[in-house]
């Protein structure tokens, strides 16, 4: 998907606004930013995750989930101290089997968005190949989970 399509597509399922990476960004070493955000949530780490801190609002809270950037995050207390913001990280490897089965339940039934199966198509594994010049060009395809990946490093049919 390119950008243009990307930027449609978000306004298509809801988005007023679509934030360019390069407006959410500052490199300097002021420790507070101008306030904008009430809340976020960041998958992606690094200097994005350090903007968006420094950038929310008094009482502010953002969520972390993921580093795909990176891992360090550049900044002062300040933003902690003087705007009294919350960093809540998602640490989905210890929660709880009971609670991981209710949002699953959650995310497939009352929270599923309508719009969730344009985002990929399903192929069978011997298709994979074949759809690499789609998956380079960012399409999205789930690969038949009837599959599963074996103790003993083979590919297995239920």
């Amino acid at each position: 998907m390119g950008v243009r399509m990307s930027v449609s597509f978000l306004h298509s399922i809801g988005a007023h606004e679509v934030i360019e990476i390069d407006t959410l960004l500052d490199e300097s070493s002021r420790p507070l930013l101008k306030e904008r955000w009430h809340a976020c949530v960041d998958s992606l780490g690094g200097n994005i995750l350090t903007s968006a801190i420094r950038s929310l609002r008094a009482n502010g809270a953002v969520t972390c989930c993921g580093n795909a950037v990176s891992q360090d995050l550049a900044l002062t207390v300040y933003p902690f101290i003087l705007r009294g913001v919350t960093l809540f990280g998602i640490d989905s490897q210890n929660c709880p089997m009971p609670l991981r089965v209710r949002a699953w339940q959650l995310l497939a039934n009352e929270w599923k968005f309508p719009w969730l199966e344009t985002l990929a198509r399903e192929v069978q594994l011997k298709d994979v190949p074949t759809e690499l010049s789609r998956i380079k060009k960012m399409e999205k395809i789930a690969v038949e989970s009837s599959l599963i990946y074996s103790s003993d490093r083979y590919l297995t049919s239920l």
